[in-house]
């Protein structure tokens, strides 16, 4: 899952830790809290390189330094440029988290947070002690627990005997993980602060939630050490908010990856079409190891491993090829397809996508109940099984399909896209009278959309916008402009079918 690295550099990170003989050294807690996030970066890159982190710091402001991404280079250069601020304001820091999380996954992607710091929690007002008792009496106010599901991994640079505080500092941290629905651990070194009892934390969250997954792919004689990325973890993800509103499905969290994935059978794209499924893998087969002089195991080469043959990688080409998906049995009653993924049209790759277990597609019924057709007597799918016969395929398509192209739903998922529409609408007015109608038709649009969703504040600044064209355009463009502002402003005491027109004469 994607994980979000929060770095505090406020003043008291600049503090100097004691050596062994008990005397102040060079080091300062922001370096080590440096050489651990470089650590934990590099177990990152070796077990999850396909998952994106990002790195945020804070103080009494927030800062994204280097946005979600799969460049480790990058994120450790981030993470060496910065520099120690002023004070230390948390809730700042989870609002920030907030916000960056939504816009660039939503409210459905499970995502780590590691928040890094001294273990000191501010001072006065908008300290994180202050900021939980705003909580306690208005609860909607503190950005815990974040819209998305989350893991919150507080890692304390703090040594018990050295902060006076300490005892207190952690009841607050507690709280917090308490406010994340208790998702979430507190990490304090064992022993003296150094960069190897830090690394010796951060080694804690690579096990606990940074697990590589290792199985067995196969079909008849065929075989495959394959693991998946991300690891197929069903406890931390959006399930766990479908099971609060389904109790039926509660035991779906429970369940555990299998190590052998047998494949079922084989179906066409066309008959599987697009199922729901609660959680997606990209499949990597695992280099084969050769044992060295003294014994030890090592990967083979790159090279090497590129001229072995590979099941995963002549099941990929065929799926591809083919057109089809394999279907993999993970249970008893629990199913999920291999199929070719690509992003672009150059490359691709191997992915698994996981059924919830017990679960039927509709077009499709039961998956247990699939097998050949020429098996069933009398045929089950109606139709003459002679060769010139022309079979009706999966899914069973309706008659009457609707037209999207009259029916236009309008979605507003990031900034860029609303701020598409608007511009879209400002360039039609700038070219009023010629484009008249495609103004107009713009207009009615993101009007009927504002109001659908309850957004009459983004009604009142577009006529603001059109007001402001108004005065750099002609008197004929200027008046059209005028009149659909005003509209505009009314929109929201009239019925939602009335559209904007020109005005009369034009």
């Amino acid at each position: 899952m994607p994980t979000v690295i929060l770095l505090d550099v406020s003043l008291s990170m600049s503090r100097r830790i004691a050596g062994a003989d008990g005397r102040k050294t060079e080091t300062q807690i922001l370096h080590i809290a440096q050489n651990g996030i470089h650590y934990f970066l590099d177990e990152l890159a070796d077990k999850s390189k396909l998952e994106f982190t990002s790195l945020v710091i804070f103080s009494s402001l927030w800062e994204i330094v280097v946005p979600f991404t799969r460049d480790f280079a990058a994120l450790k250069a981030g993470c060496f440029s910065i520099d120690v601020y002023d004070k230390t304001r948390i809730e700042n820091a989870l609002q920030g988290v907030e916000s960056l999380v939504m816009e660039e996954w939503g409210g459905v992607v499970p995502i780590n947070i590691i928040l890094v710091t001294d273990g000191r929690v501010g001072v006065g007002s908008g300290s994180l002690k202050d900021s939980l008792k705003k909580a306690k009496v208005d609860e909607g106010e503190f950005p815990l627990p974040f819209s998305f599901p989350s893991n919150l991994s507080i890692v304390c640079l703090d040594e018990p005997g050295i902060d006076e505080n300490f005892a207190e500092n952690m009841n607050c941290y507690r709280d917090l993980i308490k406010l994340n629905n208790g998702n979430g651990e507190i990490y304090t070194p064992e022993g003296p602060l150094s960069n190897a009892s830090v690394e010796q934390l951060f080694q804690k969250i690579i096990k606990t939630h940074y697990q590589v997954y290792t199985g067995t792919l196969f079909c008849g004689n065929l075989s495959s050490k394959i693991t998946l990325l991300p690891f197929p973890n069903f406890k931390n993800s959006w399930l766990s908010i479908l099971c609060s509103y389904r109790p039926e499905k509660k035991n779906i969290t429970n369940i555990n990856m299998p190590t052998e994935l047998p494949i079922a059978g084989f179906l066409d794209i066309a008959d599987i079409s697009n199922p729901p499924y609660i959680s997606r893998h990209v499949v990597l087969p695992i280099p084969k190891t050769t044992k060295g002089a003294d014994g030890s195991k090592a990967q083979q080469s790159t090279e090497e491993d590129a001229k072995s043959p590979s099941f995963c990688v002549l099941l990929h080409g065929s799926l591809k090829i083919e057109k089809m998906v394999a279907v993999v049995q993970l249970g008893p009653s629990w199913f999920g397809i291999l199929h070719s993924w690509s992003d672009n049209r150059k490359k691709s790759t191997l992915m698994l996508s996981i059924f919830e277990p017990h679960a039927t597609i509709s077009w499709l019924g039961n998956l247990r109940g699939l097998g050949p057709s020429a098996e069933f007597s009398p045929n089950p799918y109606q139709y003459d099984q002679t060769e010139d016969a022309e079979e009706t395929p999966f899914p069973i398509t309706p008659s009457r399909r609707r037209s999207y192209h009259l029916q236009p739903n309008v979605v507003w998922i990031k900034n860029a896209g609303l701020q598409s529409d608007v511009q879209k609408v400002l360039r039609y007015a700038k070219k009023l009278p010629e484009k008249q109608s495609a103004f107009y038709k713009e207009l009615n649009r993101i009007r009927r959309a504002a109001l659908s969703y309850s957004f009459n504040q983004l009604i009142f600044h577009v006529a603001d916008l059109l007001d402001k064209e108004a005065s750099n355009l002609s008197s004929d463009a200027a008046r059209h402009l005028i009149n659909a502002a005003s509209e505009l402003r009314l929109a929201p005491k009239r019925s939602l079918t009335r559209n904007i027109g020109p005005l009369e004469g034009n």
